[in-house]
């Protein structure tokens, strides 16, 4: 749901006033499949008093992960695909993508150290606290504890800026249920809680590829 929050719009995101014209040679669209979880998150975003839902598919193998939002009657609006130094990030409609490191995304000065790719096949995988690089960009802070719910803050050591992570035990792991962040000055807030998930499946190949056209733009930070 970092994710999400950035490029949805949570942070200032790649110029889209700058565009290249044409897919670069190589552009990373494909990841290889196999096992792993796949989640279905509801996400409602509150932007200047103005409130968007929609849907996200997320699926997790061991080193990467890719990610569908859905819009209103299926409609899609994003696909992206990440592994742990990189990502690739599609707007079907408007046949324009990203391609590059997820913290060049960011303008604010506030998080722009994160190594974001990282951060989000980490935060699927185990707990905050047990993420050895935390103090470097991010501290966390305990909010609750227990033998099947579990909830954590990220906060950002360059600012305020602050994630709330609630994870659920099932099937013996604790697992992502809901997701939430806010700028302080309310102007932007997300939820993300899941609906759905399936542990230790056999993701289909199609699910970590994004045919990105020739006549794609790409957006520059």
């Amino acid at each position: 749901m970092l994710l999400v929050v950035l490029v949805i719009g949570g942070c200032t995101v790649a110029d889209r006033s700058k565009i290249r014209s044409g897919r670069e040679e190589g552009t990373l669209a494909k990841f290889e499949a196999g096992r792993g979880d796949a989640y279905l998150f509801d996400v409602k975003i509150y932007r200047e008093g103005k409130k968007k839902s929609t849907r996200l598919d997320v699926y997790r193998t061991e080193d990467s992960m890719s990610f569908y939002a859905r819009a209103y009657l299926g409609k899609g609006v994003m696909k992206a695909l990440l592994v742990r130094d990189s990502a690739v990030v599609y707007f079907p409609t408007e046949k324009q993508y990203y391609a590059g490191p997820l913290n060049a995304l960011i303008t604010n000065g506030c998080a722009e150290r994160f190594a974001f790719e990282h951060l989000i096949l980490d935060l699927f995988r185990i707990l905050p606290i047990q993420i050895d690089y935390a103090t470097d960009d991010f501290y966390v802070n305990i909010v609750r504890e227990g033998p099947q719910e579990c909830i954590y803050r990220l906060v950002s050591t360059a600012c305020d800026d602050a994630i709330t992570l609630e994870y659920r035990r099932k099937d013996g792991r604790y697992i992502p249920w809901l997701i939430e962040y806010a700028k302080n000055d309310d102007s932007f807030r997300l939820e993300a809680k899941r609906r759905t998930v399936r542990l230790n499946v056999d993701i289909p190949p199609d699910k970590f590829e994004i045919p990105i056209p020739a006549t794609a733009e790409r957006m520059e930070p």
